[in-house]
């Protein structure tokens, strides 16, 4: 195949993962489960398609890591505005949610500066599988971790606490 043709494939099959994320938790909702433990999940399923992705030897394999990794984007954004809607008082939601966006543009460029030196230096593929990896165990070990699971709690309290 031409690399344009691999490369339109691969990008509609993530993005087609990104929509079916997205019907996905318009149809089922989030409310049964803990917002903090469905950040983890996605995050780490998204590492596991990154790694997926970089450990690829065709193109369908690299496709398939593509579907993987933005199947729960939907979800994990999802999950993380509803936490932000919930904990922050009202008076401050736009500026909080301001300062998120603004702070999540701004790691877009740094990043892309990051991968451009990292890929001068090592192989892209060994980058992505690496990250992914690093980002599927981090999440575990969190989700694993004992306060974990009481963490949306302890926070929903703090938000609670009168200043």
């Amino acid at each position: 195949m031409k690399f344009e043709t691999v490369l339109a494939l691969v990008t509609t099959t993530g993005g087609l993962g990104g929509v079916l994320g997205g019907v996905v938790v318009s149809v089922l909702g989030l409310r049964r489960w803990r917002k903090t433990v469905v950040m983890g999940v996605c995050l780490a399923v998204l590492g596991v398609g990154e790694v997926i992705a970089g450990l690829a030897p065709t193109v369908w394999g690299l496709a398939l890591g593509m579907f993987v990794g933005e199947l729960l984007v939907a979800p994990l954004n999802t999950a993380s505005f509803t936490l932000w809607q919930s904990l922050t008082p009202p008076h401050m939601l736009a500026r909080a949610l301001a300062t998120r966006r603004f702070i999540a543009q701004s790691a877009f460029p740094i990043g892309t500066v990051i991968a451009g030196w990292t890929a001068a230096v090592f192989e892209p593929w060994l980058v992505v599988t690496l990250s992914g990896a690093l980002l599927a165990l981090w999440t575990g070990v969190q989700l694993m971790g004992p306060g974990f699971h009481t963490l949306e709690d302890r926070m929903r309290a703090e938000a609670a606490r009168p200043d």
